[in-house]
Order: C-alpha cells, then sequence, then structure tokens
C-alpha cells in the first residue's frame, strides 16, 4: 500500500497567519517584534511562529494569575526560540546571550537580565534550579496550557516536528510522535514540569498524561488530528491497520537524539 508522503511545502506544514499574535504583542516595541519574528521565521513548523504566540497567550495567563508583570512573558516568548533552528541544543543559552547583547537597545537593563535568564531557563530538559518566580513561570509557560483542548496541538507539533526530521510519512510521524510523547510528557518521562506549573495544573496535567498513557500507538494518534480536523481521515491509508498499529514485537524507531532536546 502506498504511504501518502507529505514535504515541508504541504498545506498542513504552511507558514502560520501573518496577522496572528498582532494584538497581543502591540506593548512590545514592533520593531524588535519583526527582528525576532524574522529570526524564527527560519524555524521548523514546530518551533514557529504559532508557538511562540501559544508561548505568550500561556505566560499571560499564567502572570494575570500570579499578578506579575505581562511584559517580561511577552518578550521571553519573542526570543527564547530564536536559535531553536541554528543549535538546537544550546538554543536556550543563545537566545540568553542574544538578549543580553541587543535587547538593552529597547528595554531596561535590569529587564533584560530577567529576559535572558527566562528564556535560558525554559526548556523541558532543564534540570537545573530556577533563579526565580518568573523564570519559573515562564518555563510553565513554555509547556502550554493544558487541556483535552490542547491535545491535538500537542500532537500536531510533534509530529510535524518528525516529518520536518525525517523527512517521514504522515502516519510514520504519528508512530515516532507517539512514543516521543509518552517519553517526553507521560508519566516518568524526562520533561520536568516546574512545581510552580503542577501547583496551578496539578489536575489538568494528570489527566493529559493519563490519555497519552491510553494513546500509545499512531492510530491513537491520528484519530486526535483528525477529530480536531487537522488532517483529513480521507488523506490517511486505513484498509490496513497494521501499517500504523505496530503489531505485537513491532519496533518502533525513536526519535534521533538529538530530538529528546525538542
Amino acid at each position: 500500500m502506498k504511504m501518502i508522503e507529505v514535504s515541508t511545502t504541504d498545506r498542513w506544514m504552511a507558514p502560520p497567519d501573518v496577522n496572528l499574535g498582532y494584538e497581543l504583542f502591540k506593548p512590545v516595541n514592533q520593531g524588535l517584534v519583526q527582528i525576532c519574528r524574522g529570526m524564527i521565521s527560519r524555524n521548523g513548523p514546530s518551533h514557529d511562529w504559532t508557538h511562540v504566540v501559544e508561548v505568550a497567550l500561556a505566560g499571560v495567563e499564567i502572570a494575570k494569575r500570579l499578578k506579575l508583570d505581562v511584559l517580561p512573558f511577552l518578550l521571553a516568548a519573542l526570543c527564547h526560540d530564536i536559535f531553536s533552528d541554528t543549535d538546537r541544543p544550546e538554543h536556550h543559552l543563545l537566545a540568553g546571550n542574544w538578549v543580553r547583547e541587543n535587547l538593552g537597545a529597547f528595554e531596561s537593563k535590569a529587564l533584560v537580565e530577567v529576559v535572558a535568564r527566562m528564556c535560558e531557563q525554559h526548556r523541558a530538559s532543564y534540570k537545573g534550579e530556577y533563579s526565580g518566580i518568573m523564570e519559573e513561570a515562564f518555563a510553565s509557560a513554555d509547556r502550554g496550557l493544558v487541556g483535552i483542548d490542547r491535545d491535538a496541538r500537542m500532537y500536531e507539533r510533534a509530529v510535524k516536528y518528525a516529518i520536518e526530521r525525517n523527512g517521514c510519512s504522515i502516519v510514520r510521524a504519528c508512530e515516532i510522535s507517539a512514543q516521543h510523547i509518552r517519553e517526553k510528557f507521560g508519566k516518568g518521562g524526562y520533561a520536568k514540569w516546574p512545581a510552580l506549573y503542577v501547583r496551578l495544573f496539578g489536575d489538568e496535567l494528570e489527566a493529559m498524561q493519563d490519555r497519552i498513557a491510553s494513546r500509545p500507538y499512531a492510530s491513537h494518534v491520528l484519530d486526535v488530528l483528525c477529530n480536531a480536523r487537522l488532517l483529513n481521515r480521507k488523506e490517511i491509508p486505513t484498509d490496513d491497520p497494521g501499517c500504523y498499529v505496530p503489531r505485537k514485537g513491532a519496533k518502533v524507531i525513536p526519535f534521533k537524539k538529538e530530538q529528546k532536546d525538542a
């Protein structure tokens, strides 16, 4: 059976709407917004402008709950992934250095240092202690707000990343993503959940991890994406379920080592 191959020019991998986030980032210097957006445009579809907007929205929500200033979250959202496509393993450190060297043209020195640390400590694989509430709150924002209505976006990003890195079919990407999501965000996964995040969203997080455990195969990932109308079920081969539900004893090739830093 012929598998459907998807390239980065496919409709599903198209760049985000140019107006996305326009109102959200109005409080930020628009020259800075354009600089960061230009740098982000080099990234793949899993760390694109849509991701930046989602992190900013989560940051604003968390900042309001904690009665924190919103501006640092908008700035960190803009800057945290600007080197994601340049050097993924070190992109957080590169972003922090860039902020220290360039953000001073737009913001105060004290704010620049806070935003730099927010960028440096945002990753799910970060193992150190957070410098303060701002850094921990932004790391929480980068995890995204959780809920059953957000599951599809989590799987969409993972599948697009797998397609981008491996040049594989949607079905194969769903196999890779199902395993990746379990290993990263499932119970006992390697992603670090800030204590603040657990305090704010603990019940929702536990429910999400239960859903992840109940969706171990590509077929479940496809169901989530199709039900959210992110994929057209008619475009997915279904006459041989074995092609995307691993048979007993079948091995699923895991993400490449560097992909654990996604």
